[in-house]
């Protein structure tokens, strides 16, 4: 398989290429390339290019061969890589006159290529099923907190009362957004390289769309030099999944905050929490900060197959098909972690509604409405209304005092100052104006916190969502008919006489 290579491999290129490679290979890559061996020489049976007898032969050693799994394979790693590997162990089974032709129209790239788009495949949607999961435990906890008022900051400072609901509706329309550009990856993705040969396709008279459909694959990468050079695939999954834990990070953040002491929203359970080796009164909601943790290597990632691809010639190069995809796996593989080590703290939470209402009745979030109340009631404009309460809040702030000493009189008194006219209003309507549980529920306009509009969009994910599952599932469905069917077409060739 060296033939025009005089001499032996160094031993630094089998050290630090060659056998990295097949042990990559092996991991991920075998089950896949057995499937391809054994759709391609079906191909070659069905076009006549090669005889169906030897076909028959070939299957039957590649069908045994992966029975017996990649523990009985004998790996050579100076023969570069695990495609040339298993062509050698069909050889020393079934001899090079028959396992010679396995070979017949395809080259490693068009191989290597098709093998890689499948596990990549499966990887993606096993993700795709995780974010699933995720959405449906959001909405869950949604569905259960659509009364529980809490504040929403800017700044890091206490703005408006919202609801938890409110809160966790925006998670799940963000996740809806990184599902959406995750499955539109994997759309991309899943079309066959098979037939494209090294670059420039095969003289043989091959069917292209055959292999597609017995393989999983929504049609055939069309241009051969687009199919074997382009891998925009790679970067537009992990640049999704950089999105999607951007925003799973800063999640994160928020409750993180909220389960400090000085907040006090929210606690995590002991099952997922760390202590201290000093302090005995510790209890580290370490999840979170995994999470946050394991975004910067899903960057680092798509900066390192980035970096590769930029200045590589449009077509196959080891840096392009190896170096590109060198920590793809290991992106995916925290993202998985991610969102498990994230369904599980949530699963695992105890919210305090009561501690989130008097923290917004501690605050002055609510005197936006009373602001909003002076410029209707009393005809004023909303920049004379926002300068008569925000001079209240100072004056209430410079003597240590929360908003629940707002009253008629101090009103009167600032109005006085600031528009030279008081403004009458009793305690009690006063009262009624700041109620946060009242502030939410006027606010009814679409996406706002109102308990029925928050009602109405966490509905509209939940459709989005079962939507979702049945596309999924239909594609589970579509692979799984193309596995049995690739099963039936080895099984009648096996049963030729």
């Amino acid at each position: 398989m060296r033939e025009r290579l005089k001499g032996k491999v160094e031993e630094d290129v089998i050290k630090y290429l060659f056998y990295p490679s097949i042990q990559d290979e092996l991991l991920h890559i075998f089950p896949y390339m057995m499937k391809v061996n054994k759709v391609h020489m079906i191909m070659l049976g069905e076009q006549g290019i090669v005889q169906k007898s030897d076909v028959k032969q070939i299957l039957a050693a590649l069908v045994e061969m992966e029975k017996s799994g990649t523990e009985e394979l004998q790996i050579d790693p100076s023969i570069e890589d695990l495609h040339y590997n298993v062509e050698q162990n069909l050889i020393s089974s079934i001899g090079i006159e028959i396992a010679g032709k396995m070979h017949t129209a395809r080259s490693r790239n068009d191989l290597a290529a098709s093998t890689s788009k499948m596990a990549m495949r499966k990887a993606v949607l096993h993700l795709l099923d995780l974010l699933i999961e995720m959405r449906t435990l959001f909405l869950e906890i949604a569905q259960k907190h659509t009364k529980t008022v809490m504040p929403a900051y800017t700044h890091f400072q206490a703005a408006q009362p919202i609801t938890l609901a409110h809160y966790l509706s925006a998670c799940c329309s963000a996740f809806e957004r990184d599902y959406y550009r995750l499955y539109h990856a994997f759309q991309n993705l899943n079309h066959s390289p098979l037939g494209a040969g090294a670059i420039a396709g095969t003289g043989f008279n091959i069917d292209r769309e055959l292999p597609a459909r017995l393989l999983g694959f929504d049609g055939v990468a069309e241009n051969t030099v687009d199919a074997i050079a382009t891998k925009d695939y790679i970067l537009e999954i992990l640049s999704s999944l950089c999105i999607f834990m951007t925003t799973l990070s800063r999640i994160s953040q928020d409750f993180y905050t909220w389960s400090t002491f000085e907040f006090n929203m929210i606690e995590i359970e002991d099952s997922i929490a760390a202590t201290s080796s000093i302090m005995p009164q510790k209890k580290n909601p370490i999840t979170f900060e995994h999470i946050k943790g394991k975004a910067a290597h899903v960057y680092g990632a798509l900066m390192s197959s980035l970096a590769v691809l930029k200045n590589t010639p449009l077509t196959h190069t080891r840096d392009v098909s190896r170096e590109s995809l060198h920590y793809f796996f290991d992106a995916l593989y925290e993202v998985e972690a991610a969102i498990s080590l994230t369904n599980a703290t949530f699963r695992n939470m105890r919210i305090k509604p009561n501690a989130m209402l008097q923290s917004v009745e501690r605050s002055f979030s609510c005197t936006t409405d009373l602001a909003d109340f002076l410029v209707v009631k009393e005809r004023i404009s909303f920049r004379e209304s926002h300068q008569i309460v925000g001079k209240m809040i100072s004056i209430l702030i410079d003597q240590d005092l929360g908003p629940g000493s707002i009253s008629g009189s101090l009103l009167a008194q600032v109005s006085e100052m600031i528009i030279d006219r008081k403004i009458l209003i009793s305690d009690e309507i006063l009262k009624e104006v700041l109620d946060p549980v009242l502030v939410v529920e006027k606010r009814k306009h679409i996406g706002g916190p109102s308990p029925v509009e928050v009602e109405r969009m966490l509905s509209n994910s939940e459709n989005n969502l079962l939507n979702d599952q049945k596309t999924r599932k239909d594609i589970s469905r579509k692979l799984e008919e193309s596995d049995k069917k690739l099963t039936e077409l080895v099984s009648i060739y096996l049963e030729l006489d």
